[in-house]
């Protein structure tokens, strides 16, 4: 693969992984707030997201959060690896762009 072809390929894993990132975020947000509302809940009943659910339901939709928390996470594992993967791909010196796109990366694990 080319220079210019593992740069292109280094900015759309970074952008993946920006989405993905805020994505998770926003799940965790999510699951910190059904777990809250659990903790509060009584009389078998609580309000979720402007329903109200029994706690058993409750349970299995912060469950659910939590499976697709960790699935967002190993898509952005997945993109960590390729991502070092290309960059061990790199001969020789990479220039001033390649640089700022390989700390970036970096940053972002």
């Amino acid at each position: 693969m080319s220079q210019g072809d593992i740069e292109q390929q280094l900015r759309r894993l970074l952008r993946h992984i920006r989405v993905l990132l805020g994505m998770q975020v926003t799940v965790d947000g999510l699951m910190l707030y059904a777990i809250v509302k659990l903790l509060m809940a009584n009389n078998g009943q609580v309000m979720l997201f402007w329903r109200y659910l029994t706690v058993k339901n409750g349970l299995i939709l912060t469950g659910l959060l939590v499976g697709l928390d960790l699935c967002l996470m190993l898509v952005r594992r997945n993109d960590r690896l390729t991502g070092q993967g290309l960059i061990s791909q790199l001969t020789g010196r990479p220039s001033h762009e390649m640089a700022t796109l390989i700390r970036q990366f970096k940053r972002l694990k």
